[in-house]
């Protein structure tokens, strides 16, 4: 892992380099670069290529962007204790059906 993290601390950021495979699978070198770059502070982007043999990519900060920034989730507040009703519920009017029924859940929609 050392030879990756000394490769990469010869970039800065804004750089594009090549990383040649020599039989690592795309994966494997991803991985590898990855790990390293997070150990020195950086954030790698790859290219997409169809060079069998090689990577591509792109020296990049490590703190998060800011769109990824927005579309990650609030975090929640402690449980709170539930507060007594101010005003007592009505009794259940003659013509109300025997069991309550509560309206459908909608499904979430998708978007990509």
């Amino acid at each position: 892992m050392s030879e990756y993290t000394a490769a990469l601390r010869a970039l800065k950021i804004g750089d594009s380099a090549e990383f040649a495979l020599d039989g690592l699978s795309n994966r494997a070198a991803k991985r590898r670069l990855g790990l390293a770059a997070t150990q020195v502070g950086y954030r790698l982007k790859w290219a997409s290529t169809t060079v069998d043999d090689r990577l591509f990519f792109r020296v990049l900060v490590a703190t998060a962007s800011p769109a990824r920034a927005e579309r990650e989730q609030p975090t929640r507040s402690p449980a709170r204790k539930p507060e007594a009703p101010t005003v007592a519920p009505s009794p259940p009017a003659a013509t109300s059906p025997a069991v309550p029924t509560r309206p459908r859940r909608r499904r979430a929609v998708r978007t990509s």
